[in-house]
């Protein structure tokens, strides 16, 4: 009796742990089969987040906007003025051709404005024009000569422009040019000597080339801080100077050098910049892109006269440069790249 009572509770504990062992193996067995199943999709899912964050990086790349605008003669001797080159349709065609003259050195008023200024010719004088769609309106009446590089101050209501005097030497430097300003309805008036002028992105200074390398020149007291010196006071007027449009980048090109230098800007006041790398391209008018994210500029081989003009665009953060535009059917020399947006 007793030895049967024994193996009755001893089938009864084999049949128990069996059962137990049972059900922690399927118990096993089921989670095993999750986690990996999990991990698995966790996998897939970061591999997917990956391959779209390496796609989304790499459209944010190369992605510029807006158009190019450039001043261009066709060899043809026909439709000379301003051109519209939209960036992602790849269409260069005519913006802006004036019937009374030639049009050059084109700029919009302001990054809104659709009024364009351009330097016009006409005969042995230039003017500043005023172009919005069909109507040109003459800006200046004076006789200075040689107006360029038009632009406009907001908190001054004034025209900005450099000029030569009737008697200015022809040495092809920056100091036989003047800068002038101009309020609505007055006389032009002197306020530096210097070429190009661009406006600092409050419109209250101008940044001007001279012999020695760039000056800041206040509008209000005329005022002037050497920002940029050169080693020498050998600039010539091909050296041609850029801001970016929030001022943080300052391009100054060196085309005789091969060379366009690259400055990271802190403060305009007191002006500090740090220096962030040189291209090494022979470029003439170097522009940055609205974002701030590119430059454009006109590359050519440096032969004798230049030749193989071509509109290069080049991303400031990776230096990656690409060819978007062949130039070789226009006049070098009559050749600007004016504005972008």
């Amino acid at each position: 009796m007793f030895l049967s009572s024994h193996s009755y509770i001893l089938k009864k504990v084999l049949l128990f742990f069996i059962l137990v062992s049972i059900v922690f193996t399927s118990i096993f067995l089921f989670y095993k089969t999750y986690l990996y199943s999990k991990k698995e999709n966790n996998t897939k899912l970061v591999e997917q987040q990956v391959l779209m964050s390496t796609e989304t990086t790499s459209q944010a790349v190369w992605d510029p906007k807006g158009s190019i605008y450039l001043s261009l003669a066709p060899n043809n001797g026909n439709d000379f003025g301003i051109y519209q080159y939209d960036i992602s349709k790849n269409i260069l065609a005519p913006y802006s051709l004036l019937e009374k003259g030639i049009a050059f050195s084109g700029k919009f008023k302001t990054a809104t404005s659709e009024e364009l200024l351009v330097s016009e010719i006409r005969g042995d004088e230039t003017q500043i024009t005023g172009i919005e769609g069909n109507i040109a309106t003459t800006l200046t009446d004076s006789m200075i000569q040689k107006k360029r590089h038009p632009s406009y101050s907001v908190p001054y209501d004034a025209l900005i422009y450099s000029g030569k005097e009737e008697n200015a030497e022809a040495l092809g430097r920056p100091n036989e040019f003047n800068v002038y300003m101009q309020k609505a309805g007055n006389q032009e008036q002197k306020i530096a000597q210097g070429a190009m002028p661009i406006l600092t992105p409050d419109g209250r200074s101008v940044v001007v080339l001279r012999n020695d390398g760039l000056y800041k020149i206040d509008l209000e007291d005329k005022s002037s801080e050497h920002i940029w010196k050169t080693e020498s006071d050998g600039v010539s007027f091909n050296q041609q100077f850029s801001l970016s449009p929030n001022g943080k980048y300052i391009a100054w090109s060196y085309p005789d050098g091969g060379d366009i230098y690259v400055f990271e800007v802190s403060s305009w006041s007191p002006f500090e910049a740090t220096f962030m790398y040189d291209i090494k391209s022979h470029a003439f008018w170097p522009i940055f892109s609205p974002d701030e994210k590119y430059i454009a500029f006109e590359e050519v081989d440096w032969t004798d006269p230049p030749t193989q003009a071509r509109l290069v665009i080049m991303n400031l953060a990776t230096q990656e440069k690409r060819n978007l535009l062949d130039l070789t059917s226009f006049d070098q020399l009559s050749l600007f790249v004016d504005d972008w947006k």
